[in-house]
């Protein structure tokens, strides 16, 4: 049976090992967070914060109730989660029934039976991108805890970023061959309007750019009617 120290290098191995381009951005978050839940025995769930626009939300949750006490902390815009992305710190509440420094949190988080928190920033270039928010119905998370978590958060968040600049180049991907395919439908509408009203390509491109303002549509999906329409349908 492995100790401690060999249960973080396995879930450290892990987390080097996941395959980016087979996982999507959430699904590599949500192994993230139940691999921390699997990994420290006084970890009941978890959730992953993430910072987008200046906004904090909560991007994958192993329980209802974790993402429960995650977003009544942005509804207060207060608690050790808010706390953490602001501050690039740690924050350990050692025992949820005791401390006074969040109502809001410690309200929410005693509803739902919390013991005690950890919630670790998330760095990416030397910015807070997140925070991985941990929460324990059992007993507090002690000095031992801190050690595991914060060197999983790190691995964690290096995952993260390489996730997320995995998902960026998906999506320019995509935009690009979106755009590709929006300049050919184009082109051929403009080409049959061309040879319909004998005229100009840049006169075709008018007449299609005025008739989707007056249809009110987009350049592309007028484009694409003109072509559809124009194309003889197969014999059947």
């Amino acid at each position: 049976m492995n100790g401690p120290n060999g249960d973080l290098g396995d879930a450290i191995a892990e987390l080097s090992l996941l395959l980016i381009a087979e996982e999507t951005l959430d699904s590599t978050l949500r192994r993230v967070a139940d691999l921390v839940v699997n990994l420290l025995p006084h970890c009941d769930m978890a959730g992953i914060s993430m910072l987008s626009e200046g906004r904090i939300g909560t991007r994958v949750a192993t329980s209802d109730a974790a993402r429960r006490i995650d977003e009544r902390q942005y509804e207060a815009d207060d608690g050790p989660c808010v706390a953490a992305v602001r501050t690039g710190e740690a924050v350990l509440v050692v025992s949820v029934a005791d401390q006074r420094r969040w109502p809001a949190y410690a309200k929410e988080a005693e509803l739902e039976g919390l013991v005690s928190s950890y919630t670790v920033p998330l760095q990416g270039r030397e910015r807070t991108v997140g925070a991985l928010n941990l929460y324990s119905l059992s007993s507090s998370f002690g000095s031992a805890d801190r050690v595991v978590v914060e060197e999983l958060a790190t691995h964690a968040a290096i995952t993260l970023a390489n996730a997320r600049a995995y998902q960026r180049t998906q999506d320019l991907v995509q935009n690009l061959n979106e755009a590709l395919r929006s300049r050919e439908v184009i082109g051929q509408a403009t080409g049959i309007l061309m040879v319909r009203e004998r005229c100009s390509a840049e006169a075709a491109f008018e007449i299609l750019r005025s008739a989707s303002q007056t249809a009110n549509v987009k350049v592309r999906d007028f484009a694409t009617r003109i072509v559809e329409n124009d194309t003889p349908r197969s014999a059947c």
